[in-house]
This record gives C-alpha cells, structure tokens and sequence, in this order.
C-alpha cells in the first residue's frame, strides 16, 4: 500500500520561506509577465472556486496571456448556433448571455472555430447543430464514445469538531488499493458540506427544504456519511 500512495502536484501557489499564506506576490510563473498572484491561505475551497487567488486557473494564465497579446475574451456568454457561411467561408456565431439567457443577443464572424467547452458543453452544441441542419457533415459517430470517467463520489462527515479537515489544498494524495481502483481523498472549504451532500443524494440540485433537512440530519449525527 505504502508503494502504491503517491502525493499529487496541484496547481496552486503555496507559500515560500520568508511569506505569508495569503500574501500577494508578483507573478512567480511567467517571468512577471502574468497578474500578481496570493499565497494559498490553507481554506480548502480549490474545488469550489479559489477564494485568494492562489489556484492556476485559466484566468490568470492563459487568458491573461492572450488578452495581453491583443484577444478578446467575451465572458459570461454562451454560444447558441454555429453555421458556415454559405459565400465567402468562415462561420457565423449566434451568442447570448449565460447569466441572462435570451439577453444580449448578437452574431459574430469568425474565420475559424474551435470548439472546446469541455466534454459536455462541445457535445451539447454540437449534437444541437447536427440536429438543426446547420452542420450536417458532422459523423454520426458523435457521442458514440462518451462515457463517464467510472466515478463513485462519496461524501464523509467526521464526529470528531476538534479537527479542522477543511484546512488545506482539496487534493494532496491518492493511493491505489488495487490494479482497478484509485482513491482520491477531497477536502472542501467551510459551507460546501451540506450542498454537496445533497447534490450526492439526490442526483440533481436539491430544493430548499431538502437542502435544509440534509443539513438538518448532518447536524444531528455526525456519524452519517452519504454515498
């Protein structure tokens, strides 16, 4: 066991001898040229959304980058349609926003078009302009391979309120306990507990009364744990 558990490499700045956790620095990863980043603070929220600044997202590398090359980044938006242009090539891109669907409705050319909204939303669109028409050429072999990544999420509470298992960066270790398995222990900031509980139980995003009663019943015995 103890040669199959590894420690893992995360993308988050921790802090170096001579600073504060949750001290801000100049940028430490691309010669200065990034924004100023904050040391890790220890609050476990990685998964959720980082709450210093410490987690290597996409915002402050590579679309940092790009914006300062001169690419426009369009945020809170989702693409709606996709379509060739039947004359001089290129695509037209029907977008709106995603806070406000139905809102801010607008069409841009584009010369090129890389579809890359992960796993879920690239299928979505395109399964979407398959079935309208508007990219017919596409394979019927789309989706024919999608899977899930076998995961089994379980959610832990602990009894014992005199450790603090919310302190940390969410993933530090792993271990396979066969040639079949990998286990990957996840911390959690304070206040994410009960609505991943939920989520877990219910396979969806529990109502308000359910969320209350997990809450509820995770407060009464600390001793249950939902799969």
């Amino acid at each position: 066991m103890r040669q199959r558990l590894r420690d893992r490499e995360v993308g988050v700045l921790f802090a170096r001898p001579g600073q504060a956790e949750g001290q801000q620095v100049p940028d430490p990863f691309f010669g200065g040229r990034g924004p100023a980043r904050t040391t890790c603070n220890g609050c476990g929220a990685c998964m959720t959304g980082c709450r210093v600044g410490a987690k290597n997202t996409l915002v402050k590398n590579y679309l940092w980058l790009a914006e300062t090359h001169g690419c426009e980044i369009i945020p809170l938006t989702t693409v709606r349609r996709v379509r060739p242009l039947p004359d001089d090539g290129g695509y037209r891109v029907d977008i709106e926003s995603t806070s406000r669907p139905g809102r801010g409705r607008r069409t841009i050319r584009a010369d090129q078009v890389v579809f890359a909204a992960s796993a879920l939303g690239t299928q979505g669109l395109l399964h979407t302009m398959k079935e309208e028409g508007f990219l017919p050429h596409l394979s019927d072999r789309l989706g024919a391979l999608s899977r899930t990544n076998s995961e089994a999420i379980l959610g832990v509470t602990a009894p014992d309120r005199s450790v603090d298992y919310s302190r940390g960066p969410a993933i530090t270790s792993s271990f396979h306990p066969d040639e079949h398995t990998h286990v990957e222990p996840v911390r959690y900031g304070k206040g994410a507990g009960a609505a991943l509980i939920g989520a877990s139980a219910f396979d969806r995003e529990p109502s308000l009364l359910e969320f209350l009663l997990i809450r509820d019943a995770q407060l009464e015995d600390r001793h249950d744990a939902v799969a």
